[in-house]
């Protein structure tokens, strides 16, 4: 009795969400405004393609990890209610046995007239009998009044439970409402993505704008890179390095079908030529990408054209490229092996679906995956 009462009153005295947990909500909830704002801007814009459509995927991924929160919130106001449901039970059990006890002790007091302190005085033989019988009386008036204020212990903790009970409930439901309306929105959002990369496959202006923005993407990574080399810390693996040599001998970052080769390519409808600095290999949504050699992160963000990215830094001036993520797994500065989880494939930053984008790199110049892939 004593270890349900103690839950009972953690259960009942905790509240439905943590602090903490409610203002990470709460800020999510203001970039995703903030977010839907600049999408509803560039709409009224001649903005660029790879723009638009990283502000669309950065929206996605927004509504995606609130749906996640409302979801982890909406569990833990749902553990709660059964134990609390069970308080509830119980204290109207005990109610109705201790209200029972008291009307049984209020008819008996009715029936031989309650307490007679003169008679007890009278009927005593003795001043020792005179006090046994008052502290006799004494302990049953006490016991009486220990049944009484159990009764009204118990209505409090049955008013309590119940407002607990109602209190979550609300919540659920409230939490409901709002991942019914987020979820309408991310379909939305998701036939707005669609829609717009059908126009631009669709029509040579975009795509000629989509092949020159991708261009542009790509000086930005090698910039970047640069950056990296010229000012980052130097890593050098212990033993041999695993590009040395240029022959088959790492993993494949991840499990797929290779959709678009490194090299240059011609669009076949619009003639477009096109210069892919890796691989592109697709891939159900949310596999493993897995790092192909021992090394260090670099880089991890959103870049336009790649989405989310992992730049990993090996031995001998090598780099690999992870991108297209949908979810990142690692943060700048970690030391990852070979074989270590990334992150997750995704479609952030592309124009063919899920698919993981791959790329090495001997400082700033790219190399053609297929030569170190076995």
């Amino acid at each position: 009795m004593t270890g349900r009462l103690l839950l009972a009153a953690l259960l009942l005295f905790a509240p439905l969400a943590s602090a903490g947990e409610e203002e990470d909500l709460d800020a999510l909830r203001a970039r995703i405004t903030k977010s839907r704002r600049e999408v509803e801007k560039l709409r009224g814009e001649e903005s660029g393609i790879l723009k638009n459509l990283m502000k669309l995927d950065e929206n996605l991924g927004l509504t995606n990890r609130l749906l996640s929160g409302l979801e982890g919130k909406r569990r833990k106001v749902e553990e709660g209610l059964g134990a609390v449901t069970d308080e509830a039970r119980e204290a109207e059990g005990e109610l109705a046995v201790r209200r029972a006890l008291l009307r049984k002790r209020l008819r008996a007091l009715y029936q031989f007239g309650g307490y007679h302190d003169i008679e007890i005085v009278l009927g005593s033989e003795s001043v020792v009998d005179l006090v046994g019988r008052f502290d006799r009386l004494l302990r049953v008036v006490e016991r009486d009044d220990a049944l009484y204020r159990s009764v009204l212990a118990e209505r409090a903790r049955l008013s309590r439970a119940r407002e607990d009970l109602a209190a979550r409930e609300r919540e659920i439901r409230k939490i409901e409402e709002e991942r019914t309306r987020e979820r309408a929105t991310l379909l939305r959002t998701k036939q707005e993505r669609k829609t717009f990369l059908d126009d631009v496959r669709g029509r040579r202006e975009s795509h000629e704008k989509l092949v020159k923005e991708l261009e542009e993407s790509s000086r930005e990574l090698e910039r970047i890179i640069a950056e990296r080399a010229r000012s980052g810390e130097r890593y050098e693996p212990t033993g041999p390095s695993l590009f040395d040599g240029g022959s088959a001998k790492l993993p494949w970052p991840a499990e797929g079908k290779i959709i678009m080769q490194y090299g240059r390519s011609r669009h076949p409808e619009f003639g477009t030529e096109l210069t892919n600095n890796g691989i592109d290999i697709a891939s159900p949504l949310g596999t493993d990408i897995r790092c192909v050699a021992p090394g260090r992160v670099e880089y991890v963000s959103t870049l336009p054209g790649y989405g989310n990215c992992i730049i990993v830094r090996h031995g001998g001036g090598y780099y690999t490229l992870y991108a297209h993520a949908s979810e990142v797994g690692v943060s700048a500065g970690d030391l990852v092996e070979q074989g270590d989880v990334l992150g997750a494939v995704g479609n952030t930053g592309s124009v063919s679906g899920s698919s993981l984008h791959f790329e090495i790199r001997k400082g700033t110049d790219p190399v053609d995956p297929l030569r170190w892939l076995r």
